[in-house]
C-alpha cells in the first residue's frame, strides 16, 4: 500500500497521502523481495486542519471552490483562514491552516514508475483506493489507464 506515507500531524508536510520521495525511503530493497507483491495506490483526498500549528483533524468532502478569497488566502496547497466561520459543519477560526491533500496524477505515475522498476513479479494486481463515483469523476479514464500501463 503506497499511501498515508507522510506525517499527517506535521504542518510542514507537503502531502501525507502520497509523496514519491518519501516512498523511495522504503522501497530500496524491493527488488530483492522473494515473493510476488500487489500494489495499492490512493485516489482519495482530504483537507488537514491545524489550529495554533497543531493538528486538529481531517475535513472531508469540502470542495476547493468553497474557499472564497474573503474566507481564506491560498498559497500552494494551503489555505490560511481569514475569519471565523462555520463551513459545511466545520468550525473554522481565523488563523487556522488547512492543507489540501490530493492524489495527484503526476505523483501517482511517479510512484507507479518507481515501484515498477523494482518489482520482480510479472502478474501484478493493482488496487486504487478509495474508488467511488465521486472520486472517479476527478480522473479521466486515460489517467487511470496510464497508472495501470506504467506498472506492467
Amino acid at each position: 500500500m503506497c499511501y498515508n506515507m507522510g506525517n499527517l500531524k506535521n504542518p510542514a508536510t507537503k502531502n501525507s497521502i502520497l509523496d514519491t520521495e518519501e516512498l523511495k525511503k522504503y522501497i530500496g530493497g524491493l527488488s530483492g523481495y522473494p515473493l510476488p507483491l500487489d500494489i495499492g495506490l490512493p485516489l482519495f483526498n482530504w483537507k488537514v486542519l491545524y489550529r495554533d500549528n497543531v493538528y486538529a483533524g481531517l475535513l472531508q468532502n469540502i470542495p476547493e471552490t468553497v474557499f472564497a478569497r474573503s474566507l481564506a488566502k491560498k498559497t500552494g496547497n494551503r489555505y490560511d483562514i481569514l475569519k471565523d466561520t462555520l463551513l459545511q459543519g466545520y468550525d473554522l477560526r481565523k488563523g487556522d491552516l488547512i492543507r489540501d491533500e490530493q492524489s495527484d496524477i503526476k505523483e501517482l505515475l511517479a510512484t507507479a514508475s518507481e515501484i515498477s522498476n523494482r518489482l520482480k513479479n510479472t502478474a501484478l494486481r493493482v488496487s486504487l483506493y478509495h474508488l467511488d463515483s465521486l472520486i472517479l469523476r476527478k480522473y479521466p479514464n486515460h489517467d487511470l489507464e496510464s497508472i495501470y500501463h506504467s506498472l506492467h
